[in-house]
């Protein structure tokens, strides 16, 4: 069985790839990650970002006439958490607001992830975590995009 690309799959690996493209950013995985797993990073590797994307949500179906059948479209959300990890003791607080902006930034110039969504929605999570020597915030991102029923 041959397995194919999924919207969601071709999402995830446009995210995994911009953000691994960005130099501030030293490692990108595409799992959550507990505490005790930031231990096997040496201090060279951080920041690290943990990508972590649901499974959709269908949001509503619809149906659509193409030259010669009616099919039906599907939206659907994906839920997309990014988890940025990074050690700083002396000035965490600000070392939080420069990757948070540099991540934030670095989505939103690429709402579309290269076309593959229509719409998508950022927020960033209320309470960044202070593990000595960690420090850690999250970001969510909500994608919006049509499916056929054929896959997610």
């Amino acid at each position: 069985m041959t397995l194919r690309t999924t919207t969601r799959e071709e999402a995830l690996n446009f995210i995994d790839s911009l953000i691994s493209a960005m130099d501030e950013f030293k490692t990108v995985e595409r799992k959550r990650l507990e505490y005790s797993a930031l231990e096997r990073y040496a201090n060279t590797q951080f920041p690290v970002v943990s990508i972590v994307g649901s499974l959709p949500d269908f949001i509503n179906k619809r149906e659509t006439r193409t030259k010669n059948e009616i099919v039906e479209v599907i939206t659907s959300k994906l839920t997309v958490e990014f988890y940025v990890y990074f050690q700083d003791n002396v000035t965490p607080d600000t070392s939080i607001s420069t990757y948070a902006s540099l991540l934030f930034a670095k989505l939103y110039a690429n709402q579309s992830l290269g076309g593959v969504v229509q719409s998508s929605v950022l927020k960033f999570g209320r309470t960044p975590q202070y593990w000595e020597p960690y420090v850690a915030f999250n970001l969510t991102a909500e994608y919006s995009y049509f499916q056929l029923t054929g896959g997610i």
